[in-house]
């Protein structure tokens, strides 16, 4: 059963098992160019912290579809979020996993921050207002070592264009696509240190 696009459980499953017996340098050359690769240049990236950020990412406009109350669901998701935004600033939910302190995460962006090199183009609503897009951001971390250990999580959330605040998905609210991002890099960083894997 596929994990995601081109990406089998059984490989999704091998590369986060994985510890690679190589140069620290090695691995953080390996993730950093996965990272880029697939998002331009990361939003953050600190060797000595082994840790990168992608760039927020656009992936997808944000669902439309009415629900029974007349309301586009990108309307009434956007005013829920908009409502927990403060709390969602401090919360421990999300793909990074339960107890990760997410605190730190980027919260705002700026039209700079905001990657659209896959082509995904910000397309106006009819009444000329832009949509609504989901974007994604991508967060990889360096554990122990050696051997090291490769950690992928991410994060999606929604961005109004011409809003400079994110309003992030909780955890039992995310897109489908959040963890096949997160399987598909992952894979992709383990197939450039595969031959260290053990």
């Amino acid at each position: 059963m596929a994990a995601g696009c081109g990406v089998s459980a059984a490989q999704v499953a091998k590369a986060r098992s994985a510890v690679y017996d190589t140069q620290r340098a090695q691995v953080w050359q390996a993730v950093s160019a996965e990272v880029k690769a697939r998002y331009g240049e990361p939003r953050k990236a600190d060797p000595e912290a082994g840790i990168v950020w992608s760039s927020w990412a656009v992936v997808r406009e944000a669902n439309t579809t009415d629900g029974e109350d007349g309301m586009g669901r990108e309307e009434r998701t956007r005013r829920s979020r908009r409502a927990n935004a403060q709390r969602l600033d401090t919360t421990t939910e999300g793909t990074g996993g339960e107890g990760t302190d997410r605190s730190h995460y980027d919260r705002e962006i700026s039209p700079q921050a905001l990657n659209t090199s896959s082509g995904r183009l910000l397309r106006s609503t009819s009444n000329g207002e832009a949509a609504a897009v989901e974007v994604f951001q991508a967060r990889v971390h360096l554990v122990g070592g050696p051997p090291w250990r490769v950690v992928v999580e991410g994060e999606a959330a929604e961005h109004v264009p011409g809003d400079q605040r994110l309003y992030p998905y909780e955890r039992s609210d995310e897109p489908e696509w959040v963890q096949r991002k997160i399987d598909e890099l992952q894979v992709g960083i383990h197939r450039r240190l595969e031959r260290y894997a053990r």
